[in-house]
């Protein structure tokens, strides 16, 4: 059991400080005590299911992205579905401050510009999940994009 809580544990770290989140705001998001969290993260505490489940939501990852592989009953694990990832890309654009947003959308806009057959195979994924928002969604994220480059 301690290397299932070291290892999720490392899994809790490693996705929080992906998005550049504290463990203070973690545990503001999921109701979670700083103290749990950071006992958590280093191993030494074992964490009750609804408390992981907690934290899943407030970083917007799926139980299967904490959970060791080694622990899951298939070693293919699936795909978030994409109304996780749209909230997953929200959470984080939530969290962003205003010259944070302004920085990642200018590095988007010069990513598109590139003319590199490579580069426009990742654009895929962009483009369909762009499509599989709702109208709703769109006009969000464009009013969003548009607030940030003041058009």
């Amino acid at each position: 059991m301690d290397e299932l809580n070291k290892e999720l544990g490392r899994n809790i770290y490693n996705h929080r400080k992906a998005i550049n989140m504290s463990s203070t705001t973690l545990a503001e998001l999921s109701g979670v005590s700083q103290g749990s969290i950071s006992k958590i993260e280093n191993g030494v505490q074992t964490a009750h299911i609804d408390t992981v489940l907690k934290i899943c939501d407030a970083l917007g990852v799926t139980l299967y992205d904490l959970v060791p592989e080694k622990y899951s009953k298939s070693k293919s694990l699936p795909v978030a579905p994409i109304d996780h990832l749209r909230s997953q890309l929200f959470a984080i654009l939530n969290r962003m401050s205003e010259s944070e947003l302004e920085l990642a959308f200018n590095f988007v806009l010069t990513f598109l510009k590139l003319d590199i057959n490579s580069t426009l195979k990742g654009i895929n994924s962009l483009v369909k999940s762009y499509e599989s928002l709702s109208e709703k969604d769109r006009e969000y994220l464009i009013t969003a994009f548009n607030s940030i480059t003041n058009k």
